[in-house]
């Protein structure tokens, strides 16, 4: 069963280019939490929230844009973007967490039609204490851990709260950034339209 608890909304910004504009992209990160039959009905109590919801880049000017070359043409790196990402849950459990979403074939997350978003997850705080954070898996295949204070996240990645699965709590605070990127030819458009990407962030029940 999947339970939305919150959702976050990135405005997309209204594009400007010599043959037309985009007049709104959408990136909307929702945080649901996953359960299952066997799942301690504990975790069904927690919640999720993401503050600030919404995050309007406004109107964006081609020609103020400052393109560099990458191996997939000329793009814009648009300004970092963070939300806090609180998880409350009556008593303490082991926190982990994954992200999905619509991915590039690289595992990176896709922006519309013409761009990517980079995702980190960092700054945790479970009770008042500072944690790290370890990536269980990449991509959706078990890995190391591999632990870090910040984790830059793929599509289907795992992050456990804490250095080891071990420890628990009932109050994580950590900051979500997003960071979009987007094509030179995302500019140039014909007509207004809207676009949405979908990100999602999951607490997962521990089997």
């Amino acid at each position: 069963m999947r339970k939305m608890m919150n959702a976050f909304n990135q405005r997309m910004p209204r594009l400007n280019g010599g043959a037309g504009y985009i007049a709104l992209m959408l990136l909307t990160l929702a945080s649901t939490m996953l359960t299952s039959e066997g799942a301690r009905a504990d975790i069904n109590n927690c919640t999720i929230t993401l503050s600030p919801p919404i995050h309007d880049y406004g109107e964006l000017l081609k020609s103020r844009q400052n393109f560099v070359n990458t191996a997939q043409g000329n793009a814009t790196t648009l300004s970092a973007r963070s939300s806090n990402l609180t998880i409350t849950c009556p008593q303490a459990e082991i926190m982990n967490v994954r992200f999905t979403g619509r991915i590039l074939s690289d595992g990176n997350f896709a922006f519309g039609p013409k761009g990517n978003v980079s995702v980190t997850l960092g700054s945790a705080v479970l009770d008042g204490n500072a944690v790290q954070l370890a990536k269980t898996k990449r991509k959706g295949v078990i890995i190391g851990p591999i632990i870090a204070d910040t984790q830059t996240l793929s599509a289907d990645d795992e992050i456990t709260v804490g250095a080891n699965s071990s420890v628990k709590g009932t109050n994580l605070n950590a900051v979500v950034t997003v960071t979009p990127y987007l094509h030179e030819s995302a500019f140039v458009v014909q007509e207004a339209n809207v676009q949405e990407e979908l990100l999602n962030i999951e607490l997962l029940p521990m089997n």
